[in-house]
C-alpha cells in the first residue's frame, strides 16, 4: 500500500539510513533518484526537481538499464508515434472522416506499440537476472515517486512537495525527519 507524504518545500532533505525500495540499510554513497517536471499555470515555465533518496547494494546492482533496452524504448516511441499518425489517417479514410473512429484507432494502437516496446525494453533489462532480483528490480522502480510540487512564491513563502512511497516505514521516517505530514 502506497502512503503519501507532504513535506515543505525546502532544498535539502534529512534521509533515513534504510533503502527507500526494501527497507534495508542504505549504503553511503548509492542513491536513486525520482524526478518531477511539472509547468506553471500557462504552461510556459518549466520546473524540475531530482531526488536522490538512499538504496541498499543488493538494490543498487539490480538498478541499472542496460544500453539495448534504452535503445529499444527510444525506438518504440517513435515507432508507436508513427503508426498512431498512419492508424489515424487511414481510420480517417475507412471511416469516412469520423473523428471519434480516427482518434480512437490512432490511441489505441499507440498504446499497443508502446506497450509492446516497453515490455521487450524491460525483458532485456531483466534478462540474466534471477527471480529474486527481478522481483527487487520492479520494487526498486516503483518504490516512490514526487506526485506534485509547489515552490515557494509570493503569496505562499513555504511551498510543499507531494511524494508517494511504497515502503510505508520509510515514508513515515522521512515524514519525522523533514517536518512532514502523512496524506
Amino acid at each position: 500500500m502506497a502512503l503519501k507524504v507532504r513535506t515543505p518545500y525546502i532544498s535539502s532533505f534529512q534521509m533515513p539510513n534504510t533503502c527507500v525500495a526494501c527497507g534495508g540499510p542504505a549504503e553511503p554513497g548509492l542513491y536513486y533518484r525520482f524526478d518531477k517536471t511539472q509547468s506553471n499555470w500557462s504552461g510556459k515555465r518549466y520546473m524540475t526537481l531530482n531526488l536522490n533518496f538512499p538504496i541498499c547494494a543488493e538494490c543498487h546492482a539490480v538498478s541499472r538499464n542496460r544500453g539495448g533496452a534504452t535503445a529499444v524504448g527510444v525506438i518504440g516511441t517513435i515507432l508507436a508515434l508513427a503508426a498512431c499518425l498512419f492508424a489515424g489517417i487511414l481510420a480517417n479514410l475507412t471511416f469516412d472522416k469520423n473523428v471519434f473512429a480516427t482518434i480512437a484507432s490512432a490511441v489505441v494502437i499507440f498504446c499497443l506499440v508502446f506497450y509492446l516496446f516497453g515490455s521487450l525494453a524491460r525483458l532485456i533489462n531483466e534478462k540474466g537476472l534471477s527471480q529474486e532480483e527481478k522481483l527487487r528490480r520492479r520494487n526498486l522502480l516503483k518504490a516512490g515517486s514526487v506526485k506534485q510540487f509547489k515552490a515557494p512564491g509570493v503569496f505562499d513563502k513555504t511551498g510543499f512537495i507531494d511524494f508517494q512511497f511504497e515502503n510505508v516505514p520509510f515514508a513515515t521516517a522521512f515524514a519525522l525527519l523533514n517536518n512532514g505530514k502523512l496524506l
